[in-house]
Order: C-alpha cells, then sequence, then structure tokens
C-alpha cells in the first residue's frame, strides 16, 4: 500500500508532522509514516506514528548552520556520513511512497529530492518574510522541487507566489502543536506567574544558568512567582550543572503526573532571611503557558508559541549554538513588539525589563496583541489535510 511519509529536520518539525500524521489517520488515510531527521522522533513515539530512517543526534543538536564552530563540531561527529546514509534510505523507501510533507526548510526539501522521495509539498517552518524571507536561490531550488509550498505566514506566502512557487497559507502550524490538559497547576493566587523557557537542546543548561542570574537581580518580592518549564525529562539530568554559585540549590522530587512538579530551585539571598522557590515542571507547557503572565525564554519554538497565547517574552543572546545574537536579533524581527530583546544580556537590565512590563498594562497589552497577531490562530493542520484531500485525496493530487 502506498505510504505517505512526513520527513522533519528538528524538534519542533516533529511536533507538527505528529499532528500532521495524527490529523491524517482521523482523516482515514491508513498508512503514514514519519522520517525524523534529527533527534530520536519522540513526538511521532507519543502518538504511536510510525518512524523510519536513522538517525544521529549532533553536538550542536540540529543547528549546525548557526556558525562555522557548531557546522565544524557536527561535521567531526560524523554528519557527512550521516546525511548520506540517510538519501540512500529514502531512496529504498521512495517506491512505495504516493506523497511526501516535509516539515522545515529548503535544504530539507533538497535531500528529499536527493532521495527521489516523490510529490514533495514543503510545510516551509523556518522562514518568514518578517525576518528576511528566502533567498532567490531558495525560491528557485521551491520551483524546481517542491509541487506546492505552505508558508508560515501570510506575507511569506504572498512573497513567494510573486516570485513564482505555488504557495499556500493555512495558518501558523507551531499553534497546532500546543496541548494543554487543563490539569492542576503550581500557582498561589496572589502571585503573577513567569516562566522561564531555557530551550530543548544542549545549552538548555547554560540558559538556565543564565536565566537564574536574572533572578538573582531581581527585587525580593511576594508578588511575582516563577516557574521552569523544561520539555523533556532527560534535562533533568543537567539541572546541578545550571547552578550559578552555592547560594542555589536543587531538590528533585517524585515526577507528579498532574502537576509536572519535577523539583525545586532554592535561591536563598545572602543578606536576607529570603527564599526563593522555583519549581521546575517537566511537559505541561500549554497550560502553565496558559496560565502565566510573561516568558523569559531563550528558545526558538517555545517564545514563538508563547507569544502566539498572547504572552509577552523577555529575551537575550545565549552563549550556545542555538539561542546565539544572530539567531535572538532573527527571533525578534519576525515576532516584532511581543518581544523584549535585552541585548546586552546583562542580568539587571533583563529583570528591570519584568519588572516594567508586569508594572505598565499599556506596554503589556501592545506586546500581547503583537503576539497573536504574528502568529495567527490554530487549525492550519486542519485546513491542510482538507487541502490534499480536496485536490482528489491524499493519495492523488497535492
Amino acid at each position: 500500500m502506498p505510504v505517505i511519509l512526513i520527513v522533519s529536520n528538528g524538534y519542533a518539525e516533529d511536533l507538527v508532522g505528529a499532528r500532521i500524521a495524527s490529523e491524517l489517520v482521523c482523516a482515514g488515510e491508513p498508512d503514514v509514516a514519519a522520517f525524523p531527521m534529527v533527534g530520536p522522533g519522540e513526538p511521532y513515539r507519543r502518538l504511536e506514528v510510525k518512524t523510519v530512517g536513522s538517525r544521529q543526534l549532533m553536538p550542536s543538536g540540529g543547528f549546525a548552520r548557526t556558525s562555522l564552530r557548531s557546522a565544524l563540531r557536527d561535521l567531526r561527529a560524523g554528519l557527512a556520513g550521516c546525511l548520506h546514509r540517510q538519501v540512500r534510505e529514502m531512496r529504498l523507501l521512495s517506491g512505495r511512497v504516493s506523497l511526501t510533507l516535509c516539515v522545515g526548510d529548503v535544504f530539507l526539501l533538497c535531500m528529499c529530492a536527493l532521495g527521489r522521495l516523490p510529490r514533495r509539498f514543503l510545510l516551509a517552518t523556518a522562514k518568514s518574510e518578517y525576518i528576511s524571507g528566502h533567498l532567490p536561490v531558495e525560491a528557485w531550488l521551491m520551483r524546481r522541487l517542491a509541487a506546492a509550498v505552505a508558508a508560515r505566514d501570510r506575507l511569506t506566502a504572498e512573497s513567494l507566489e510573486r516570485r513564482g512557487v505555488r504557495s499556500h497559507f493555512f495558518g501558523n502550524f507551531l499553534m497546532d502543536v500546543i496541548d494543554r490538559s487543563g490539569g492542576p497547576l503550581l500557582r498561589a493566587t496572589n502571585e503573577r506567574l513567569v516562566c522561564l523557557l531555557p530551550g530543548s537542546r544542549s545549552d538548555f543548561a547554560m540558559n538556565l544558568h543564565d536565566m537564574l542570574l536574572c533572578l538573582e537581580a531581581l527585587p525580593a518580592s511576594k508578588d511575582v512567582g516563577f516557574v521552569v518549564l523544561l520539555a523533556r525529562a532527560p534535562e533533568l539530568r543537567d539541572m546541578t550543572a545550571a547552578l550559578p554559585s552555592a547560594s542555589w540549590s536543587y531538590s528533585p522530587k517524585p515526577d507528579s503526573a498532574e502537576t509536572g512538579h519535577a523539583g525545586d530551585l532554592v535561591f536563598a539571598w545572602e543578606k536576607e532571611s529570603l527564599r526563593l522557590t522555583v519549581p521546575v515542571v517537566s511537559g505541561r507547557f500549554g497550560d502553565y503557558v496558559h496560565a502565566c503572565d510573561l516568558v523569559v525564554g531563550m528558545a526558538g519554538t517555545a517564545v514563538e508559541q508563547a507569544v502566539g497565547m498572547g504572552k509577552p517574552a523577555v529575551t537575550f543572546p545565549g552563549r550556545g549554538a542555538q539561542f546565539t545574537r544572530g539567531f535572538a536579533r532573527a527571533q525578534k524581527r519576525l515576532l516584532g513588539d511581543a518581544v523584549c530583546l535585552v541585548e546586552s544580556s546583562d542580568p539587571a537590565e533583563v529583570a528591570g525589563e519584568v519588572c516594567d512590563i508586569l508594572s505598565d498594562p499599556n506596554r503589556y497589552a501592545r506586546m500581547s496583541r503583537a503576539g497573536i497577531e504574528r502568529m495567527g490562530q490554530e487549525g492550519a493542520v486542519t485546513k491542510l489535510v482538507e487541502h490534499l484531500r480536496s485536490m482528489g485525496g491524499v493519495a492523488d493530487g497535492a
């Protein structure tokens, strides 16, 4: 039986791909498989989507193109051999594939073309006209290699259409993969809640270390509460590496399925008999961000989703491979007034911006509106599946 193959190259892309696979199965498509090219493909496994192909976790966590240093580290770790192996595996699969959904960037589209996977439909999640748009060579490759392209926002879809790319805008796929259980949260009723989003890749411990320094610079107050949100439980192994000083301690707790509470970070002010307790939560991203007032983020997808839910974000450049100064600036251009980017990364300045936004209702409302406008509403996955089926059925045309 012909297979609809979803190929993705990143954790956020895996989330989108898994959601599409689930919707396709619900729409009556019996044979859907996924080829996650970066990482273990956890989102597919959680939804019991069949996965194919091999993959190898690289030092950059999939961000080899953010810097020459990251690219060289990945090459030394065997990136070229891994890509060659994946192309060979795609060619072996190609005869059984009826439709290829490429969730990612133009590089992924090229990989699928080299793998001779047929009828490639690109979900272009990586680039937007709000940042810099697609290069001329990328538009040329889309025209040559993609049956159609789904852009991440209307402005980008219109730009691609003017350049001869068969493009569509169904909505922002990232807003479709925010799960909310509605379960209980760790939150005192008299607190404003700030979520810390340190990312889900190899820079996690370093990012959280820098965020905790920002909390040290905040005035001691009982009016604001904090929670660290982790995407996956394995990151808990690195918690002690994230502690900035002996003033911080981490106490793991038995993971609560109800609240996701995995442990507590505790900071004791030296000159005052005050303690700041910051719960660490594994999973439950949608629930906590929906309930919070603001996020401090050093992540890509998580920050985008948070501002799409109307939550202002404060960001600052990190020291690792992903949330570089260039990445942070690009994200600021993408999300506009929804994000306050502190270029200096100075903890006191970051803390000051958090306090200012929470205390200024007009600024808060302006940032909240901007995020919702830039990210758009959910429903893109359903519209995509409906489009594929309206064109004569998924097996017949895109």
